[in-house]
């Protein structure tokens, strides 16, 4: 499951110090999307890096991202 922290003034901490399973999901790194389990660990690296975070949430799959699970039989979008 992965979940979105959203930041109010986007720091710029190197990738390195944050989890294998972040990625930026916007140019202005405003967003990052990253598993579950790795939160609290992204969190405690922003903060150390000065961001102030907006939120974070569950990341709801895009449209493409639906329609791809949905065409390989993906679990997330498998059909009963």
């Amino acid at each position: 499951e992965d979940m979105k922290i959203t930041l109010t003034n986007p720091p710029l901490p190197s990738m390195e110090r944050l989890p294998q399973s972040a990625e930026w999901m916007d140019e202005d790194r405003s967003s990052l999307s990253l598993h579950k389990n790795d939160v609290n660990q992204a969190l405690k690296t922003l903060i150390e890096a000065g961001a102030v975070i907006g939120g974070v949430t569950q990341r709801r799959m895009t449209l493409e991202e639906l329609f791809v699970s949905l065409v390989s039989g993906d679990e997330r979008g498998e059909q009963g």
